[in-house]
């Protein structure tokens, strides 16, 4: 019997011991779920600062490139959109915010460009008669968003953006924002969100096929060359100008010279669809046996042989 008393004593601890490790361990599971989950909720971008007010923003163009340098002609501006949303939660439903309130945005840690590119010096020749830091629709690095004509979302458009935030050299072509929302008569903080990422890269990297030297020079020299114009000609004499004018582009609305090829088909379609050329000391493009292209930031398909 005692023996038997034995066993069952232990038998018994064993339970309650097994029981305590598995709630200690349940315990540790949930606490340890629970901080993951809410480091995880800290970082989450954009960061909403009110639930009663829900901002969905967002850029429409993704990553937008322009080119470092505006001496020869212009192939894009410098120019990014935002669009955003505003939300009201009523209870189980959240209603579209289209009146009674500003929506206000703030590019972080870069307020001006003119000081980084030289789009400002030649804007005139483009036809673009605007103050340093303004892009060509009239916004800047901070300011009011409008309401959109179908009244569905506010926006701004062409900020003026660059991948240099101030006082830096170094690339940072994730530029970020801060989206604000205000009562319009009051001018009470309703809603803000943080960190929307608005894309720009300077990384066009012509000079790959087009040389280091003069590079925007070799372009239009090989431009007159292929199509029959005399475009290097003109800009010695003063005149530059921008590819739109002949090339139809969706980004700046142009609808391009009748028997001209859009601009994006005009450059791609050429370069991938034939074997690039690379400029030799004096600017003359040379066939290569192999196709090297690059237009995207951080993008190469080969390099020369």
């Amino acid at each position: 019997m005692n023996k038997r008393a034995q066993i069952i004593i232990i038998k018994k601890t064993t339970i309650i011991l097994d029981s305590i490790c598995l709630l200690t361990c349940f315990g540790l599971i949930l606490i340890f779920t629970h901080f993951i989950s809410t480091k995880g909720d800290s970082q989450n971008l954009p960061i909403q600062q009110n639930t009663k007010y829900v901002i969905l923003a967002a850029n429409d163009l993704g990553m937008h490139c322009y080119q470092p340098d505006y001496s020869g002609f212009m192939l894009l501006p410098p120019g990014n959109n935002l669009k955003v949303q505003v939300f009201q939660n009523e209870g189980n439903e959240a209603k579209l915010v289209r009146s009674g309130i500003e929506v206000s945005y703030r590019i972080i840690d870069n307020t001006s460009s003119a000081d980084k590119i030289n789009f400002w010096e030649y804007a005139k020749y483009y036809g673009y008669d605007i103050p340093p830091n303004i892009g060509i629709t009239g916004n800047g690095m901070s300011g009011k968003m409008s309401l959109s004509e179908d009244k569905n979302y506010y926006e701004v458009t062409a900020i003026p953006i660059t991948p240099y935030n101030d006082g830096s050299t170094e690339l940072n072509p994730y530029q970020l924002a801060i989206i604000t929302v205000t009562d319009s008569k009051t001018g009470q903080e309703l809603a803000k969100t943080e960190n929307v990422v608005v894309p720009v890269s300077d990384e066009m990297n012509c000079s790959i096929c087009h040389g280091t030297n003069e590079t925007d020079l070799n372009i239009l020299k090989a431009h007159d060359r292929l199509s029959n114009t005399n475009l290097f000609a003109q800009l010695a004499a003063g005149k530059r100008y921008k590819c739109s004018e002949c090339h139809q582009d969706n980004i700046l609305s142009a609808g391009g010279s009748a028997g001209v090829l859009p601009l994006s088909q005009a450059i791609h379609g050429f370069s991938c669809g034939q074997n690039v050329r690379k400029p030799n000391q004096a600017g003359v493009l040379q066939l290569s046996s192999r196709t090297s292209f690059t237009m995207l930031p951080k993008y190469h398909v080969e390099e020369w042989n």
